[in-house]
């Protein structure tokens, strides 16, 4: 599988997930989420922390470190998303990934400030 395959893949599972953090009914899928990224990340050669507390979505911390680094620069994003509601709205549907016919990328209104987007480009 070539790597922007992959790399579609693997947005493709992160956008599915519903990580709706305001919404108390979706709390395990935003637990499934933190976990997909604590996978994901450690997959990628991150030591992870997952930082968990009552009611409120889970931390991941992710620190990756270079051999011989004299610097150490420090990446912050989100993994909630906002509700999709009202769905009337959209152009597509919502938790999908959908590429662009006019350039070459991937978007749905959730990836602007996802992490792992930022990680993996």
């Amino acid at each position: 599988m070539e790597k922007q395959d992959k790399i579609k893949k693997l947005l493709t599972t992160f956008i599915a997930m519903e990580s709706v953090s305001a919404d108390t009914k979706r709390f395990a899928e935003v637990k499934k989420t933190a976990v997909f990224l604590q996978d994901t990340l450690a997959k990628m050669g991150c030591t992870i922390k997952l930082i968990e507390r009552e009611a409120a979505a889970p931390f991941v911390l992710a620190t990756y470190k270079v051999q011989g680094a004299k610097k150490t620069i420090g990446i912050y994003g989100h993994y909630d998303v906002q509700s999709e509601d009202p769905t009337s709205e959209w152009n597509s549907a919502p938790y999908t990934l959908v590429e662009s016919i006019f350039i070459p990328c991937f978007f749905n209104h959730f990836t602007i400030s996802s992490l792992l987007v930022a990680l993996i480009v």
